[in-house]
C-alpha cells in the first residue's frame, strides 16, 4: 500500500512538461489577444494600480504604458465620476455578480476628456481566489457628441413642439375669443379637430371633436360635404355670402370662408371654416329696403315729394312724387332752377324766391306756403321746407335737400272753415238769444219749484195739525156714539166700526206721509255715526215683533261713516221690518245685516287712496217678489199685497230711497218669490262738504 501510495504521488515529467508548455501558450495567447485588441484593456489592482496594459488603452488614453503602470486608475477618472462603480465593485468582489459595465469619463494627458464604456471582470486564481480586475475600455466619445447631439436635437424638437403647442394654443385662444364662428377639419375626412364656442353653439353643441363631419353632421346636406372635398382636394378656398342657416329653428345669414390649411411641406393638409354672423345686417337692410317702401308710399300717399339742389351746377334733382305734385308726368322736370319756377303762381314767386335767399345767405331753414299752377291750368297749394345740408372750403352754401307737400285740401278745409266759423258764429248768436229766453224760463220754473216747496212745507204743516184735528175729532164721537148709543145702532155698529178703522188707516197714512216729507225738510247735519250702535238700536226696537215671529237678526261688523243718525236708523228699520213683516208662513224669518267697504273710483283714488264707499247688505229669507216689480216698489204707496194680507201704507221703501238719496248713495234689490230679497245700500264713508238744511216747526 506504501509503495501505491508513493508510486502514485510520483510526478510524469512529461506531464508537467505538457502542462506548462499549454499555460505558456495560453499566456502567450492572451497577451497576443490583449496587446492586439481593438479596445483598450488592462489589469488593474484592487486598489486601482495599472497593473497591465494594452497599446489601444494607450492610445486612447494618450499615455505610454511605462507612465500608465505608474499611475492608478483615479488619476485620470473625472472627479464626478470616482464612487461611480464603487458599490459594483464590492459586489463583484463578493462574488454577487460577475461582471459590471458602466459609461465614465478619463482624462488624457493632453488634458482632454474622452467618453469610455468600461466593463470590468474578476481574475481569479485555482483556489478561486480573487487577483485583480479585468476592465475593457471602450471608446464611446463620438458616441456620446452623437447622443449629445441628439438629445439637443430631440431638446430642440421638444421645445419647438412645446412652443407650436402653445402657439396653437394661443390661436385656439383666439378663435374663442374671436366674434365667428371657427373650426379646424383635419384630414381628407375632415375630422373636426377644434371648434369654438360659437361654433359648437351653431351645430347645437353637439360631440363633434375628433370625428369626421359626415359622422358628426350626418343629417347635413350632403352638397356641404361634398364643397369641403373640392376644396381639399383642388386647394381653393371658398367664399360664401350672405348664406341662409336655419339655426335652432330660426333664419339666418352668414359669410363663409372654406381656407385650406398646409403642412411644413406646403401640403394640404386640413380645412379652417370661417363664419361671420350677418343677419343683423342683412335684415338691416331688408328693414332699410322696407323703410323705403314705406317712405315711398308714405310719400305716394302723404302728398309728399323730395327734392335736393346743387347750388354751384344749379341742378335740381326731384322724386317722381314731387313731379306729381306739379302736374308732371315722370321725367317731366328738367332738373333746373328756371323750370321749377315757371310753375310757381306769378303772384307768389317773389315772396318764394325771397325765401329762398334769406335761407341760402343766413343758413335759416327754407319755409312757406305758395300755389302753383298745372299745365291743365288748375292751381294746388304746396308747402316748401328745406335747408343748406353741406358748404365749400370757403363757407359758401352748396347742397339744399328740401321736400314739397300738397296742402290744396287743408288749404281747401281752412277756407270752409272760415265759412263755417262765420256761420257758428251766426248760430252762437242766435243760441245766445234762446239760451237768454231758456233762462228766463228756467228762472220762472224755479220760481214754481221754490213755491211748490213752500207749499209742501205747508202741507206737513196741514198734514200735522189740520188733518189729524178731524180725524181725532172722528175718532172721538165714533166713540162717544158707541158708548152712549152702542145697543140701539144694532146692525148700524159695523158701519161705525168701519168709520173708525178708516179714520185710524187714514191717521197712519198721514204720519207717514208726514215722515216721508220730513225727510229733507227736518234732516239733521251729517255726523260721524257708528252703524253697529244704529243696527243694534233698532234690534232692540223691533224686539217685540222678533219674538212674535220667532225671527233672527244677525248684524255684522258695520262701519263708521258720515250720515244723518235718524235717517240712517229709519232706513235700517224699514228694511229690517219689512223682513220681519214679510216671512213666509210657519218659516222663522231670518234677516242678516252685513258690510262691506268699496274702493273709489280711478279718479277718486288719486286724491284719496283709501276706502271711498261702505256697501251694506240686508238679506232676507221670506216671501220675496217678482223682480218685475223692481220698478215700482221704490214708489210712494205702492203695494204687491192687499191690505188684508200685510199691514203698512207702501211708503216705506219710498222714504228709504229718498234717505239713501239724500246721502248721495244707491239701493239695489234682488228678489227670488218664495225664497227671499236682498236690497243693497252703497253710501259714501264721507262726505267733502256739510251740507245744511232748514228745520221747520
Amino acid at each position: 500500500m506504501t509503495q501505491n501510495m508513493h508510486t502514485s504521488s510520483q510526478e510524469d515529467p512529461g506531464s508537467i512538461s505538457q502542462l506548462q508548455n499549454n499555460v505558456r501558450q495560453a499566456e502567450r495567447r492572451f497577451q497576443g489577444v490583449f496587446d492586439q485588441a481593438a479596445v483598450g484593456m488592462a489589469l488593474v489592482s484592487f486598489d486601482g494600480q495599472w497593473l497591465q496594459v494594452n497599446q489601444k488603452l494607450c492610445d486612447t488614453l494618450g499615455y505610454t504604458r511605462l507612465e500608465l503602470r505608474s499611475m492608478n486608475f483615479q488619476d485620470i477618472t473625472h472627479p464626478d465620476d470616482l464612487d461611480i462603480g464603487r458599490a459594483s465593485a464590492q459586489q463583484l468582489v463578493a462574488g454577487e455578480i460577475e461582471t459590471y459595465a458602466m459609461d465614465k469619463r478619463y482624462f488624457r494627458k493632453d488634458g482632454s476628456l474622452i467618453w469610455a464604456h468600461l466593463t470590468v471582470s474578476l481574475a481569479r486564481d485555482k483556489t478561486k481566489t480573487a487577483q485583480y480586475f479585468i476592465s475593457v475600455v471602450e471608446d464611446i466619445t463620438e458616441r456620446k457628441r452623437l447622443e449629445e447631439a441628439l438629445y439637443e436635437q430631440q431638446e430642440a424638437t421638444r421645445q419647438m413642439a412645446a412652443k407650436a403647442e402653445a402657439e396653437r394654443q394661443r390661436l385656439y385662444e383666439l378663435f374663442n375669443q374671436a366674434p365667428a364662428f371657427i373650426c379646424l377639419l383635419h384630414g381628407p375626412q375632415h375630422t373636426f379637430e377644434f371648434a369654438n364656442e360659437h361654433y359648437r353653439r351653431l351645430v347645437e353643441n353637439r360631440d363633434i371633436l375628433h370625428k369626421s363631419v359626415r359622422e358628426a353632421l350626418s343629417d347635413y346636406d350632403p352638397h356641404f360635404f361634398e364643397l369641403l372635398d373640392t376644396v381639399y382636394t383642388t386647394g381653393k378656398p371658398y367664399i360664401g355670402k350672405e348664406v341662409l342657416v336655419y339655426n335652432g329653428g330660426q333664419e339666418s345669414y352668414f359669410d363663409f370662408v372654406y381656407q385650406p390649411t398646409r403642412d411644413a411641406l406646403g401640403k394640404i393638409d386640413g380645412i379652417l371654416v370661417h363664419a361671420v354672423d350677418v343677419s343683423e345686417k342683412v335684415h338691416a337692410r331688408e328693414n332699410i329696403k322696407k323703410s323705403e317702401q314705406r317712405l315711398h308710399l308714405a310719400q305716394r300717399v302723404g302728398r309728399i315729394g323730395t327734392f335736393e339742389w346743387n347750388l354751384l351746377s344749379n341742378r335740381i334733382v326731384w322724386t317722381p312724387e314731387l313731379e306729381t305734385l306739379y302736374g308732371l308726368p315722370p321725367g317731366g322736370f328738367e332738373g333746373k332752377y328756371e323750370n321749377w319756377a315757371q310753375y310757381i303762381h306769378p303772384d307768389d314767386i317773389a315772396a318764394v324766391e325771397e325765401n329762398l335767399q334769406q335761407a341760402i345767405a343766413s343758413g335759416s331753414p327754407y319755409n312757406i306756403e305758395f300755389r302753383v299752377i298745372w299745365p291743365d291750368g288748375a292751381t294746388h297749394w304746396l308747402r316748401g321746407m328745406g335747408e343748406i345740408i353741406s358748404y365749400d372750403d370757403q363757407g359758401h352754401p352748396q347742397d339744399m335737400v328740401g321736400i314739397n307737400i300738397d296742402i290744396t285740401e287743408r288749404k281747401e278745409t281752412e277756407q270752409q272753415l272760415v265759412r263755417v266759423t262765420q256761420e257758428l258764429q251766426d248760430f252762437a248768436s242766435m243760441l245766445e238769444d234762446r239760451v237768454d229766453q231758456r233762462t228766463e224760463a228756467l228762472n220762472q220754473t224755479n220760481k214754481e219749484l221754490q213755491r211748490s216747496n213752500q207749499e209742501l212745507q205747508e202741507f206737513a204743516y196741514v198734514a200735522s195739525h189740520d188733518l189729524q184735528e178731524p180725524l181725532r175729532k172722528i175718532q172721538s164721537f165714533g166713540n162717544l156714539l158707541e158708548e152712549d148709543h152702542g145697543k140701539e145702532l144694532g146692525s148700524g155698529k159695523m158701519y161705525l166700526d168701519r168709520m173708525r178703522q178708516a179714520a185710524a188707516r187714514m191717521q197712519v197714512l198721514i204720519n207717514d206721509l208726514l215722515t216721508f216729507s220730513r225727510v229733507t225738510t227736518k234732516a239733521l247735519p251729517f255726523s260721524t255715526i257708528d252703524l253697529n250702535q244704529i243696527a243694534q238700536e233698532v234690534v232692540d226696537d223691533l224686539e217685540v215683533q222678533i219674538q212674535t215671529t220667532q225671527g233672527t237678526v244677525e248684524i255684522g261688523q258695520l262701519p263708521t261713516i258720515q250720515a244723518d243718525p235718524v235717517q240712517m236708523r229709519q232706513m235700517l228699520q224699514n228694511l229690517i221690518g219689512n223682513g220681519l213683516k214679510f216671512h213666509r208662513r210657519d218659516i222663522p224669518p231670518v234677516i242678516t245685516v252685513s258690510a262691506e267697504l268699496l274702493p273709489a273710483t280711478e279718479e277718486e283714488q288719486a286724491e284719496n287712496p283709501t276706502p271711498a264707499y261702505c256697501q251694506l247688505t240686508i238679506k232676507d229669507n221670506g216671501i220675496g217678489f217678482d223682480e218685475k216689480y223692481l220698478d215700482r216698489i221704490f214708489i210712494v204707496f205702492q203695494r204687491l199685497h192687499g191690505k188684508g194680507q200685510y199691514e203698512g201704507t207702501g211708503i216705506g221703501l219710498a222714504m228709504v230711497r229718498k234717505i239713501v238719496e239724500r246721502h248721495e248713495g244707491t239701493i239695489n234689490a234682488s228678489s227670488t218669490l218664495g225664497e227671499g230679497s236682498t236690497f243693497v245700500v252703497t253710501l259714501p264713508i264721507s262726505h267733502a262738504t256739510q251740507q245744511e238744511y232748514t228745520h221747520d216747526e
